[in-house]
């Protein structure tokens, strides 16, 4: 949205988000990955911020979109399976920005999971703020850490805040 500003006769953005979607008990959503999924049309100039409130459980891998923010008030995300997939993945996004969220990765697994993993041609433009990753996968299973940063790849993200409880790894990925 657009608004007239008389002071500078020019045009000013009043809000970055087109649209805003709720994740939470009473929300737009339950879990955070059917909220990603609903949108099939972020652009940088139909920008989406997702609100997450309170505990949420999730039973599918997140993957991050670029132009969509998330904002976690009180919100602790929880990735539940037992499948071999990561908590939340960012794979070449753009232009996001995750504050004030912890996810959690639980499950039984056979193989390396990782709470957050960023892979791809992930910009700079891409920030996390005061997040936490936290890998709690009861399995037996070498190399799970909280996030792992694929560097092999142009990789320029900016982590302004940043706590992970378990690990970080850079992989040659």
């Amino acid at each position: 949205m657009w608004q007239y500003n008389p002071f500078t006769n020019k045009l000013d953005k009043v809000n970055k988000y087109n649209k805003i979607l709720t994740v939470g008990k009473g929300g737009d959503y339950t879990k955070l990955s059917d909220a990603l999924n609903s949108i099939t049309d972020a652009s940088e100039t139909n920008r989406y911020c997702i609100v997450v409130i309170g505990k949420i459980v999730d039973n599918a891998q997140i993957n991050a979109k670029s132009y969509v923010d998330i904002i976690g008030f009180s919100a602790d995300v929880t990735v539940q399976t037992d499948s071999n997939v990561h908590g939340v993945v960012f794979d070449s996004v753009i232009e996001t920005e995750w504050k004030g969220i912890t996810i959690r990765r639980k499950g039984d697994v056979t193989s390396a999971v990782y709470a957050c993993f960023i892979k791809g041609i992930t910009n700079k433009t891409c920030r996390l703020v005061n997040c936490r990753f936290i890998n709690e996968i009861s399995a037996a299973v070498n190399y799970c850490y909280g996030m792992l940063i694929g560097v092999l790849h142009h990789l320029l993200l900016r982590i302004v805040k940043f706590k992970v409880v378990v690990a970080v790894v850079l992989a040659m990925v």
